[in-house]
């Protein structure tokens, strides 16, 4: 591990792969359970685990499938902040709620760190979402990381943004 190891980086990985160690956990108790209701010869048992794990493949199929980040109009956003930058202009506002919503995305294992923060704000000064962008296919939605089925996000717009913020 050498000088390059850091606890807090450690603890980060765990807890972004918590879904997936939780869904493993899940996959162990009803392996176990189906083995022993199958030795006892209660299929009542049998068939109320095969329908739990029928439901939890269910779910994590659809955890799986393509989807959009949001349906965010630019008409219901009053502001955007990029790495604390604050975005008022409709048209920057647009491009970037385009360069978010022109792919679909899919779940996936965490990717990197963030480089870019993007919270969107609703009419009434609410975050309607709150992004972290890890690189040109990664993003972090707070609750779950995505990856960009088709094409490759845009940095440079984000870049440019963060670039001309005026200096305090």
């Amino acid at each position: 591990m050498g000088n390059n190891f850091n606890i807090s980086g450690v603890w980060q990985n765990l807890s972004d792969l918590w879904l997936p160690i939780a869904l493993a956990i899940v996959g162990i108790i009803i392996l176990i359970l189906l083995i022993r209701f199958i030795i006892k010869k209660k299929w009542a048992g049998v068939v109320t685990t095969v329908i739990i794990a029928a439901l939890v493949v269910g779910g994590g199929i659809t955890y799986r499938l393509p989807h959009a980040l949001s349906n965010i109009q630019a008409d219901e956003i009053s502001k955007i902040e990029v790495s604390d930058v604050e975005v008022t202009d409709p048209a920057l506002i647009q491009d970037i709620l385009d360069e978010l919503n022109s792919s679909e995305y899919k779940r996936a294992l965490p990717s990197g760190r963030e480089q870019y923060s993007v919270e969107i704000y609703d009419k009434n000064g609410e975050v309607e979402l709150s992004l972290g962008i890890a690189d040109e296919s990664m993003v972090n939605t707070g609750t779950f990381w995505e990856q960009r089925e088709n094409g490759e996000m845009d940095l440079s717009l984000f870049q440019a943004i963060t670039e001309e913020a005026p200096a305090e």
